[in-house]
């Protein structure tokens, strides 16, 4: 898909609406009257800033203030945003993007960052969209040196061999790591510090730590309901567990979870309490289609514009369910039964409940989630289990900036690249209001929504 110029309408003063290809940073940008949503404190601050201006060159926010405190520099394109609503662009913190279709989603979906990973089940990351969302690159980082070929360990990494690994990722685009599950406990800390020396973000995705020691380790997120509960299984499980994540262990693991009782299991409690102190990021997107009252992701406009066949098992187009004879999957889709996933979201409820932060990832597209859609998804589930709208939105923009330590997006401040969201509606009084987007703005480049519906 190529974005065309196009006018806007008379509301937006003729003002030259481009695709990000274009380069719209020889004039000061300035859009005016609109309300910007306050996101800060996890979500838990209500100052929204209503009849501001806010500057744009170069890609970023010159400036930000009511009307009467902003002087608008003479020639500046005039963006009238009366009666509408400001958000920092959206951030999906765990997914990939295959395609210029994939991009195009995202975008449509407001979620102009992306931390982008490569796998065998998600495919290579294409990065030559245009438009495309920023991409923040995620690498693994693994305790062991293991002969594939003979699957077997061959040794375990020192403190040399990690701190070098982490100062060479810092030399590439890597801005994530994935603390993988041969990491042991006490190479948390040496990853941790390394991968802070580069501001280089970290999510864990454990086996052989415990998460309240990678919190302890000052490991930033986790990511994955399922993977993050793992605590609570019986030692006798968690021991195959931790060498075979992704074998029978894990089915063993999914068993127990369906068969305990989540509100009154005590070792669940005082891992509730522990995960509290830290960040999580469940990809409820990978479960969603379980729950009784799940939407059909096909049903939104921007997922026609993807080809079912670039999804790693695309859901029903009529069901929004997963298709298992077509898919010639059992086990992955029989396991997530309701009342498995009804209990790790009654766990995951009790972590709300206990004060734990939380960013979004959609996991696209791994199990039929779908670029963009899915994170919005993602939000649904996170207010339905305790977040108010103000808290999850906040999960998906300015908590990025505080957890991960990046400053330069997730939020409308000075300095910050100009990731925007012109919403029609209040999203904090429905968070459904979120689709009501009127124009994406990325790195200062106005995109008409309705052209990302426009595809090769």
């Amino acid at each position: 898909m190529k974005c065309k110029p196009l006018f806007l309408p008379l509301l937006f003063s003729c003002v030259l609406l481009s695709c990000a290809s274009e380069n719209q940073s020889d004039k000061t940008i300035a859009i005016v009257h609109a309300t910007i949503i306050d996101l800060d404190n996890y979500g838990t601050s209500s100052d929204d800033l209503h009849n501001t201006v806010v500057l744009i060159r170069d890609g970023k926010i010159l400036k930000i203030g009511i009307e009467k405190d902003v002087e608008i520099p003479n020639g500046s394109r005039i963006i009238d945003a009366s009666d509408k609503f400001l958000v920092p662009g959206l951030i999906d913190g765990f997914g990939t993007l295959n395609d210029q279709n994939y991009a195009d989603a995202f975008l449509y979906m407001g979620v102009t960052s992306i931390v982008g990973l490569e796998s065998p089940r998600r495919g290579k990351l294409y990065r030559n969209a245009d438009p495309s969302p920023r991409i923040y690159d995620l690498q693994s980082i693994y305790g062991t040196h293991w002969d594939y070929e003979a699957d077997t360990l061959k040794g375990w990494k020192t403190i040399h061999e990690l701190e070098a690994e982490i100062d060479s990722l810092a030399q590439t685009s890597t801005k994530v790591l994935l603390v993988y599950y041969d990491v042991k406990p006490e190479q948390l800390g040496i990853i941790s510090m390394a991968s802070k020396k580069h501001n280089i973000a970290t999510i864990g995705e454990l086996g052989h730590s415990t998460y309240e020691e990678a919190i302890d380790a000052d490991i930033d997120a986790f990511v994955h309901t399922s993977r993050y509960a793992i605590d609570i299984i019986p030692d006798s499980i968690r021991k195959r567990y931790k060498t075979q994540p992704f074998g029978k262990p894990r089915i063993q693991a999914y068993d127990y979870y369906e068969n305990f009782n989540p509100l009154v299991d005590e070792k669940l409690m005082a891992h509730s309490t522990a995960l509290s102190q830290g960040n999580l990021m469940p990809t409820w997107g990978l479960f969603y289609p379980s729950f009784d009252y799940a939407r059909n992701p096909w049903s939104f406009p921007i997922a026609q514009v993807i080809h079912e066949d670039s999804l790693h098992m695309p859901l029903d187009k009529e069901s929004g369910k997963w298709n298992i004879l077509r898919n010639n999957q059992t086990w992955d889709t029989l396991v997530w039964s309701r009342k498995l996933v009804n209990n790790l979201f009654k766990m995951e409820q009790t972590h709300v409940a206990n004060g734990a932060h939380y960013l979004t990832g959609s996991g696209t597209d791994a199990f039929g989630t779908i670029p963009g859609v899915s994170l919005h998804l993602e939000l649904e589930m996170l207010v339905k289990s305790g977040l108010s709208n103000r808290q999850a939105l906040s999960a998906a923009t300015t908590n990025f900036s505080k957890i991960f330590r990046w400053n330069e997006i997730g939020q409308i401040k000075e300095g910050a690249h100009a990731d925007i969201l012109i919403l029609d509606r209040n999203p904090i009084v429905d968070l459904k209001n979120l689709d009501a987007i009127d124009y994406v703005v990325i790195d200062g480049i106005m995109i008409k929504r309705s052209s990302l519906l426009d595809s090769d």
